[in-house]
């Protein structure tokens, strides 16, 4: 599985903003990004210190945004509870997300 963005057993990390895409170019059709089913999460945190930041993450076609294994106040940020718009490209985007 790939991954957008991987922050592993980390410390004092900040992403001050990404736009982060899931949609796979083998074959240029975009009917999975509507159903956010392109890939899984865009982002994944494992054993980090708590000290990481994300601000203003923005991703396309995935199922969530960050998906942190269970540990953090949020451990998986939703895609389609977080869309900003009701058309094409069906982003999502957070303001901010730690763990």
């Amino acid at each position: 599985m790939g991954w957008g963005l991987s922050i592993t057993n980390s410390a004092n990390v900040h992403v001050l903003g990404a736009m982060l895409y899931g949609w796979y170019f083998d074959n240029y059709r975009q009917d999975c990004i509507q159903a956010h089913s392109c890939q899984r999460n865009l982002m994944r945190a494992r054993g980090n210190d708590g000290s990481v930041a994300v601000l203003n993450l923005v991703g396309i076609g995935a199922a969530s945004l960050v998906d942190s294994g269970g540990v953090g106040a949020v451990a998986t940020v939703s895609a389609t509870e977080n869309l900003v718009g009701t058309g094409n490209p069906w982003m999502c985007a957070i303001a901010g997300w730690t763990g």
